[in-house]
């Protein structure tokens, strides 16, 4: 056995914080340094961001760790609309899980469709910038204990400080859960997005 130094951000501490990425995220876990500015040099933190002006320093190491959905290598600029909890597995360990560097990994948990009922929720923010964002929840059991799906959907313009720069997005996952045996359960998420940057080069 090896130990593992972890940080778990649950949903509800993101809420309360208004926290939509995993670069606002990884700004209150421990032994992580954020540094503000263009992109210039911010590719090393490219699986995290690709480069769109936030880069991490992890431990000392300043390529950033690498992230994933459900321990699938995360390609996409991430957002955490559909995600369900973050872990951050910090130090050398987080390559035992084949996906992670030295700095470590950030690990995130999809929204996945539940059987039990839940209300819909929707979320709205709003900043001095001009930013909007509203995303969307929605369970729907369609078999008791048999088969549910789950949608949620995010439309968010994000302004910046300077005129004429900010982030577009447009995006869905569309989730299922069937339950054809007893002890059998195929747990299924797919994501359509559309993004628009427009950053200092």
């Amino acid at each position: 056995d090896v130990g593992a130094s972890l940080a778990v951000l649950t949903p509800e501490f993101l809420a309360d914080l208004g926290i939509h990425s995993f670069d606002q995220a990884l700004q209150f876990t421990p032994s992580v340094d954020t540094v503000q500015g263009d992109n210039e040099s911010n590719f090393n933190a490219g699986n995290l961001r690709f480069g769109n002006g936030q880069q991490i320093s992890l431990r000392g190491f300043t390529a950033g760790p690498s992230a994933s959905h459900d321990f699938f290598p995360a390609l996409e600029r991430n957002d955490t609309y559909n995600v369900e909890q973050l872990t951050l597995a910090r130090g050398p360990n987080a390559m035992l899980f084949g996906l992670g560097g030295s700095a470590g990994a950030v690990v995130s948990g999809i929204k996945r469709a539940q059987f039990g009922q839940r209300r819909p929720t929707l979320t709205l923010q709003v900043d001095r910038w001009g930013s909007r964002r509203a995303a969307v929840d929605v369970i729907r059991v369609v078999i008791d204990d048999k088969l549910a799906v789950r949608i949620n959907a995010l439309h968010a313009r994000k302004q910046e400080f300077r005129r004429y720069e900010g982030v577009d997005q447009k995006r869905v996952t569309v989730g299922a859960r069937w339950r054809p045996f007893r002890n059998t359960e195929i747990v299924v998420n797919h994501e359509e997005y559309d993004t628009g940057l427009n950053l200092s080069p």
